[in-house]
């Protein structure tokens, strides 16, 4: 009787311990199948650290930490976490560091990682033809990307710190992916942009801090159909970056005294944006409205002649130390805007330009105020 009732006792606490009385404690390299809680930290993994081998897994670390025995910065293909082809795995709750790649995932859906702290020597999550998936109330850092969703989509990424040095290419990168979620999160201190997309399509980032870049807060490259949402952008150089991406909205966004720059991206709209200056060169169709724009050391909004079809309307522009507003094409329509106390005029158009009224200019450093539009 004694030694059922023993038998009985053993079996709860290892049930309750996410193991059964006859599975051994996972070690380096172990093949997940079921349900797993650690109930000790698993280190020295001179290869993976655990690897998922089932549908429908829930990995919790309990607060433990997978470490590999050195630290993989020479990118040998280490995983802390390796899930390949598998659908439906969750994985929860500790600490993943030392490997090239922290949590590494390819071919799967519905993934969900949640309450992790992962560090790699390469990428410290990397999404690979993941769909459906999500990313929350974690914090990663690796040296490459500390975030990257390749050839992955309708996957959301919140409320998650991606944290870069001197060396990592972005804080975030979306490269070939569509349809995918980036919110609430903090990305900051890569060597790049914090938040970057590279021929990715129909994203949404909102709501993230993604200021102190040496370059760009946020950046498209060939990514279209994007939105840019009420994100902090403050950078050294540019604030929000469109490069040969069409049909953006870049909306809401406070990026101090950093610039919004539209460059080969046609039907762009940029509004009610907080930046320092923005340039639009080589594209057609964009839209500025209703920006605050102060405190360039040069031309505040600017227009070259190459972009076409223009439209500025609403925006208040001040401080800067040339013109407030440059207009070099002549297809462009200027209504409504505020441009005072800037060191040259407070509007230079080319003549032909669209003056739709209701533009005013005061304290300006030239006279007339404004050419080839009036200004009250």
């Amino acid at each position: 009787m004694r030694r059922s009732v023993l038998a009985a006792v053993v079996t709860i606490l290892t049930a309750a311990a996410g193991l059964t009385a006859c599975e051994p404690a996972p070690t380096c390299g172990a093949v997940i199948t079921a349900d797993t809680t650690l109930a000790a930290d698993i280190r020295e993994c001179a290869g993976d650290g655990l690897v998922i081998g089932a549908d429908g897994v829930t990995l919790d670390l309990g607060g433990h930490t997978i470490a590999s025995g050195t630290d993989d910065t020479g990118g040998r293909g280490t995983v802390g976490i390796r899930i390949e082809g598998h659908d439906d795995v969750t994985i929860l709750g500790g600490t993943v560091t030392g490997f090239a790649t922290g949590v590494g995932a390819t071919d799967a859906a519905r993934l969900a990682l949640d309450r992790l702290t992962v560090s790699a020597g390469v990428t410290g999550v990397r999404f690979d033809r993941v769909r459906d998936g999500h990313l929350g109330r974690s914090s990663v850092a690796g040296a490459f990307d500390s975030i990257l969703l390749l050839r992955s989509a309708r996957n959301s990424v919140h409320d998650t710190v991606g944290v870069g040095d001197a060396d990592t290419r972005s804080a975030i990168r979306l490269e070939r992916s569509n349809g995918n979620i980036v919110t609430d999160g903090t990305f900051r201190g890569s060597n790049g942009p914090n938040i970057q997309l590279v021929g990715s399509h129909r994203n949404r980032v909102e709501g993230n801090d993604a200021g102190g870049s040496n370059t760009a807060g946020i950046e498209l490259v060939g990514s279209h159909r994007n939105r840019v949402l009420r994100n902090l952008t403050a950078s050294e150089s540019e604030s929000v970056t469109l490069v040969d991406s069409d049909d953006t909205l870049v909306d809401g966004n406070d990026g101090g005294r950093s610039t919004i720059v539209v460059s080969g991206s046609d039907r762009t709209r940029v509004t009610r944006n907080l930046a320092g200056a923005i340039r639009i060169a080589s594209s057609t169709g964009t839209i500025v409205t209703y920006n605050t724009v102060t405190h360039a050391w040069a031309d505040v909004i600017t227009v070259d002649a190459a972009s076409a079809d223009t439209r500025l309307v609403g925006n208040v522009v001040t401080v800067s130390g040339q013109d407030g507003i440059d207009v070099e094409h002549v297809g462009t329509y200027v209504a409504d805007n505020v441009s005072d106390r800037n060191g040259e005029r407070g509007i230079e158009a080319v003549a032909g330009v669209t003056d739709g009224g209701g533009n005013r200019a005061r304290d300006n450093g030239e006279t007339p105020e404004c050419l080839n539009v009036v200004c009250t």
